[in-house]
């Protein structure tokens, strides 16, 4: 069987230009295919730097946030110490002014006040201080204190 030289040839070129054609496709979708990569490449680049800047800023608001809850938390004991201080304060003023006035007006019937000291009444020391001047006995024109006192 003879084919003609020409056929042969001609089926020769077609199949190199369709393998060239295929080739020349395959070589432009792996130039496509590899700008996306490329594209991608960058993208992923950019988002890495963006994440790493997010995580920065991240740690250091969580700094904040932590400084912030200590000084909080001091501020919430002091606020609590100056409560307590304060309310021992005001008891204490009003204890004094009580005491003041249970002084002054002498209220025997006030039991409350018998904290503060002897309740008013008669004086128990007086009566003895009275004994031991009706013991001394001192000439006119003396000094009574010293003239005691030498006893």
């Amino acid at each position: 069987t003879g084919r003609p030289e020409g056929l042969g040839d001609r089926v020769a070129v077609a199949s190199a230009r369709d393998t060239t054609e295929t080739l020349s496709r395959t070589q432009k979708l792996m130039a496509e295919e590899l700008q996306r990569s490329d594209a991608t490449l960058r993208s992923l680049n950019t988002q890495s730097r963006s994440m790493q800047d997010t995580l920065q800023e991240h740690r250091a608001i969580v700094g904040s946030l932590n400084a912030s809850r200590r000084a909080l938390a001091r501020l919430k004991r002091r606020d609590f110490t100056d409560r307590i201080l304060l309310a021992a304060g005001l008891f204490f003023y009003c204890l004094v002014v009580l005491y003041i006035v249970k002084r002054r007006l002498g209220f025997a019937g006030w039991r409350l006040f018998s904290l503060f000291g002897a309740p008013p009444g008669p004086d128990l020391h007086a009566d003895t201080a009275h004994a031991a001047d009706d013991a001394c006995q001192v000439p006119e024109g003396l000094d009574r204190v010293g003239a005691c006192i030498s006893e």
